[in-house]
């Protein structure tokens, strides 16, 4: 299935970006994020991203792109060895295309280095194509959904438990609230549903975990996230948005427990969750924001991260700065439940570098390029 082009701008000589497909419907599966390699994004360190050239930036994400739209125009894998190559060059592109964006966000910072750099016209190209590149991502990792799904657990998987709460959200499409499945089939009782939810606290209590560590957003808070590193979230019906690191050393409370909020059971029906990330340039500002629909227990759609736009919004981030992703989308994760059910070993150990090594291979590569461009913003 071919993903259009993300390239917004003509400077980078590939053709104009047309209409997205409609993705399929995701099935995430269970699984357990690994912040610490693949975030999908770590911010880069010693404020590297400002030195590098525009140019440089430009030829990089235009070999990205290629790559990305070879991907997206080849057939489906049909075979475990077939997906985890994909994954694996995904994550490529991903990473190039990061350290690009993160590049340019330094350099059009006044407050990073010496002041915003020139051309500036340069490095807000690379900006939009870059951006406009994770956004086909995740509309990508929606599409690739299904096939995972039918590799790596035989296309078996629980439905979601939409429930329809307006006929017209404003766009002809319903607006739906999510039921937490508990990642069974429809038809728990609520004595069974309860009995799931305090067995999940009761794991969640011998890992550790304390519930006054969820952190219930305000206004501005998100803005103080750590860069690189997934939170899950759930957002309540009233707007509500409770988030908690994803980190293995530390229990987790996952989706269920975020949406009760504390040990007491509660049917609570959701508008959206998954997880989020962010970005930030080197001066520490947020500039963007990676919203993903990948909870397998409440199980919402891609189209349906829209209805999520306004609250972040409220909470300070500016909906052109939200890049949305769909399905399964944390690679090592994905790599790791392909080990560990198709019997593929070493997946994870081949693992592309990451934004911050990318972008101190390109200052290595190019050293009085980087140098030129650096004294010219001084």
């Amino acid at each position: 299935m071919r993903i259009a082009s993300p390239v917004l701008v003509p400077d980078l000589r590939l053709p104009q970006a047309a209409p997205l497909p409609q993705p399929v419907a995701p099935r995430p599966p269970a699984r357990q994020p690994d912040p610490g390699h693949f975030g999908p994004l770590a911010r880069p360190k010693a404020n590297l991203g400002h030195t590098l050239p525009h140019e440089l930036l430009a030829s990089t994400l235009q070999r990205t792109i290629e790559r990305f739209n070879a991907l997206t125009a080849a057939p489906l894998p049909t075979d475990a060895p077939a997906l985890a190559a994909l994954y694996l060059a995904l994550a490529g592109c991903l990473s190039q295309s990061e350290a690009c964006l993160l590049s340019a966000l330094d350099a059009l910072d006044p407050r990073t280095g010496g002041g915003v750099a020139e051309p500036k016209r340069g490095y807000q190209q690379v900006r939009r194509a870059a951006f406009a590149l994770l956004t086909n991502a995740g509309v990508f990792f929606e599409t690739v959904e299904p096939t995972f799904a039918k590799i790596v657990h035989g296309g078996s998987a629980w439905p979601s438990q939409p429930v329809e709460t307006r006929a017209d959200r404003g766009d002809g499409r319903p607006l739906y609230l999510f039921r937490n499945t508990y990642k069974k089939l429809p038809g728990l009782t609520d004595a069974e549903r309860r009995a799931e939810h305090d067995k999940r606290v009761a794991k969640f209590w011998a890992e550790g975990g304390n519930f006054d560590e969820i952190i219930t957003a305000t206004s501005g808070a998100l803005k103080n996230l750590t860069p690189g590193l997934r939170y899950d979230y759930v957002m309540l019906a009233d707007g509500t948005l409770r988030l908690h690191p994803n980190l293995k050393e530390q229990g987790a409370p996952g989706h269920s427990l975020l949406a009760t909020g504390g040990p007491t059971y509660k049917d609570e029906l959701l508008l959206s969750a998954g997880e989020l990330w962010i970005y930030k340039d080197t001066a520490g500002d947020l500039e963007a924001l990676v919203l993903a629909s990948n909870s397998g227990h409440f199980k919402p759609k891609l189209a349906d991260l829209k209805n999520a736009l306004p609250v972040i919004e409220k909470l300070g981030v500016p909906q052109n700065k939200v890049v949305r992703f769909g399905g399964p989308n944390c690679i090592p994760a994905i790599l790791t439940e392909i080990e560990k059910n198709c019997r593929l070993d070493n997946l994870v150990a081949q693992l592309p570098d990451d934004a911050d090594t990318s972008l101190k291979a390109l200052e290595n590569r190019h050293p009085i390029r980087t140098a030129l461009a650096l004294r010219a913003r001084r």
